[in-house]
């Protein structure tokens, strides 16, 4: 008999989270992110806390505001968009075009 389908919070995303040989800094953890900031989300699969879902690796977004110690980010899901609360340590600003 074969085993149930993964259906959890984490499912399908074998491939997505798979982790890359890359030191984590602690000022990573702690870096601050004013409203207004274009944000791209990047999840770092060793940091469990304020992981977003797994349907919006590699989106870029603006941050909305802070809520707790997470961050508040508007993502265009193809015609809507979302908000989602998602931890300092899967953001990274992107730099402004010049």
């Amino acid at each position: 008999m074969a085993s149930k389908k993964a259906k959890g919070k984490r499912g399908k995303s074998r491939r997505k989270m798979k982790k890359k040989d890359k030191k984590k800094a602690v000022t990573k953890l702690f870096s601050e992110f004013s409203p207004g900031t274009t944000v791209r989300v990047n999840i770092d699969s060793s940091i469990h806390g304020g992981m977003p879902p797994v349907l919006f690796q590699g989106k870029t977004g603006i941050v909305l505001g802070k809520r707790g110690n997470s961050f508040e980010v508007e993502i265009k899901n193809g015609k809507m968009r979302k908000t989602i609360v998602a931890g300092a340590a899967h953001l990274s600003e992107l730099e402004a075009k010049k």
